[in-house]
């Protein structure tokens, strides 16, 4: 039972040793698609690919009530998601599904839920994320 999913780097297509992020809850695809949007307003680095599975996690994290259900490792080590395996390019964008899903579009309010539950450092204004969705919607 869950929303589970693994996001990671298109890399993992090709190598299965490329750290991924897996999540038990939060895997639907427009919740998938709001971390990684926030990820990539935030501007983490995708292109170093432990680093991305670190950030990716820690905000997940964040907003998990258990703090049970994010794990990282090793795409091939990771658990079997019922949403599949989500790629992610090097500039944080959904670029693939494993079961040919398709690309869903970040949601406001969980975009919003998201930011909520970061500390503090890592919080955004509200327009700063409107903004940053209406650039990426046009």
């Amino acid at each position: 039972m869950g929303e589970k999913s693994i996001i990671a780097n298109i890399k993992a297509k090709t190598d299965s040793d490329t750290p991924g992020v897996y999540l038990h809850w939060m895997g639907t695809p427009s919740e998938v698609a709001s971390l990684v949007a926030y990820c990539k307003i935030q501007d983490f680095r995708g292109f170093q690919y432990d680093y991305m599975a670190a950030r990716l996690a820690q905000v997940a994290y964040n907003c998990e009530d258990s703090k049970l259900s994010v794990g990282t490792g090793p795409v091939s080590g990771l658990a079997m998601p019922d949403y599949g395996t989500w790629y992610v390019d090097d500039e944080w964008n959904i670029v693939e599904n494993s079961e040919g899903r398709p690309i869903p579009k970040p949601d406001l309010v969980t975009m919003l839920m998201i930011n909520a539950q970061q500390p503090e450092w890592l919080k955004m204004s509200r327009i700063e994320i409107v903004d940053a969705l209406m650039e990426g919607w046009q």
